[in-house]
């Protein structure tokens, strides 16, 4: 199989490889994503739209794929289109609240992260993803290295809601997780560059700003619109959950 390497152990481009080249590079849940759009019947367009007839190049790194496919035009004319896909099984963006205690009320955890795609410092809720395991197993162990957060005996977890980001039916599936009654120190040092530490800002502070998108972070907004708080500190969801714990 032609592989060019780009200089760095980062990315790989693979130029014209077959499905049987494919499937012995990548593991099944992938090898499912980049072929759905060359099977004849999974991957139809509507009339007019290209269809995808073969894969010309795939460059990936550990953290994303984009796929060059060769199109076909129903007049017979040819191009290229491109899909992006994401080696995670399980995502997650959630939205961490402390338990009250000594003398404060319930808080939402929050990270100081610098977006480099923006170019600046945002205040972001906590997010993750990983190869293997499950969105709940994502989020005890982001919210412990980010946060420095841990869940108490009588944290609730539930799943609010799964989206699909940027591309659709191809793109990374995303869990929408809460959880309240975190045991959440005052500060917190990640040991990755791009995070500078935790805020804990009180929940009717935050619901405040997030309605009025006062975050970058879109996933505030729709947290905010979705969640409350009863009298007990525990997370009420208007809507569709799942309870995970």
């Amino acid at each position: 199989m032609p592989i060019i390497e780009t200089g760095t152990t980062a990315m790989t481009v693979l130029a014209h490889p077959t499905s049987t080249e494919i499937r012995e590079t990548f593991p099944p849940h992938l090898v499912e994503k980049m072929l759905r759009p060359l099977d004849l019947e999974t991957g139809s367009v509507e009339r007019g739209e290209p269809q995808c007839a073969g894969i010309e190049a795939i460059v990936y790194n550990p953290h994303a794929l984009e796929v060059f496919y060769k199109t076909k035009r129903p007049d017979g004319t040819t191009g290229t289109q491109f899909m992006r896909f994401w080696p995670n099984t399980a995502t997650m963006r959630c939205l961490p609240v402390t338990r009250g205690t000594d003398g404060h009320g319930p808080r939402v955890v929050m990270q100081r992260e610098f977006r480099r795609q923006r170019g600046k410092w945002t205040d972001m809720l906590c997010a993750g993803g990983d190869k293997k395991g499950k969105a709940l197993d994502v989020l005890l162990s982001e919210l412990m290295d980010e946060t420095g957060s841990k869940p108490s005996s009588d944290s609730g977890i539930t799943c609010i809601g799964r989206e699909y980001m940027d591309d659709g039916l191809h793109a990374e599936p995303l869990d929408l997780l809460t959880i309240d009654m975190l045991d959440a120190p005052d500060s917190h040092i990640y040991p990755e560059e791009n995070v500078s530490g935790i805020m804990l800002v009180p929940w009717h502070e935050w619901k405040a700003k997030a309605l009025r998108r006062g975050y970058e972070d879109i996933y505030c907004t729709i947290f905010a619109a979705r969640c409350d708080l009863d009298r007990y500190g525990r997370i009420m969801v208007n809507g569709w959950q799942e309870v995970l714990r």
